[in-house]
């Protein structure tokens, strides 16, 4: 899965989430509730975070975005229609031999 991502030396160069963003996501994406129900975000809100992943991306000129692993599949969602060739790992799918590193944290 990762093959095709890493550089020469073995590391993989990924944009994060700040923890808090990730939080906030996470939530009201995935859900956090004992019943499993997302809170929701609100459009405005989904909007200025994937505008803030878009500029992060762009002036990497990566196109990895790296999160925990509840939050993938509905952040790879949310992004698909804005960035179709950003590719969304979870930790959990990174191998304990690839470096990973974090060029840039969207706050």
């Amino acid at each position: 899965l990762t093959t095709p991502l890493i550089d020469e030396r073995g590391v993989l160069k990924a944009v994060a989430l700040d923890p808090q963003i990730e939080e906030e996501l996470t939530g009201g994406l995935v859900g956090d509730a004992p019943n499993g129900r997302a809170d929701g975000i609100s459009a405005q809100r989904a909007r200025e975070i994937v505008s803030r992943i878009s500029s992060a991306i762009a002036s990497t000129g990566g196109g990895v975005m790296i999160v925990g692993p509840r939050l993938r599949p509905a952040l790879a969602l949310l992004l698909r229609p804005h960035l179709p060739h950003t590719q969304v790992l979870s930790t959990l799918e990174i191998p304990p031999e690839v470096t990973l590193r974090a060029v840039a944290t969207v706050a």
